[in-house]
C-alpha cells in the first residue's frame, strides 16, 4: 500500500498533461534547500500538523519546541532568532 506521497507522485507520473504542481520551491521547499528562508517562499511545512506560511527555520525550531515542552530547543532557537511574535 502507498502512502499519500508516493501515491500523489505516481498520479503525477501517470497523468503529466492533467495534473498541476505547485512548484516545491516556492510552495514547500526542503528544509536543507538553500531558499528555504528566502522571502519568496510562501509556504514551508516542517514536520508539524499546521502550514507555516510565514515562519522561518529558526521560528518553526521554536514552535516545535515549545509544543513539545522542551525549553533548551526553545531557547536555542530564540538564540538564533527566532521571532516571537504569536502564531
Amino acid at each position: 500500500q502507498r502512502r499519500a506521497p508516493q501515491l500523489l507522485d505516481a498520479v503525477i507520473e501517470a497523468n503529466p498533461e492533467e495534473v498541476r504542481v505547485l512548484p516545491h520551491e516556492e510552495f514547500n521547499p526542503a528544509v536543507g534547500a538553500p531558499g528555504f528562508d528566502a522571502p519568496g517562499v510562501y509556504t514551508r511545512h516542517l514536520c508539524t500538523s499546521v502550514w507555516t506560511h510565514s515562519m522561518d527555520l529558526n521560528g518553526m525550531r521554536l514552535h516545535q519546541a515549545a509544543k513539545a515542552g522542551r525549553q533548551a530547543e526553545a531557547a536555542s532557537a530564540v538564540r538564533d532568532g527566532a521571532e516571537l511574535g504569536s502564531r
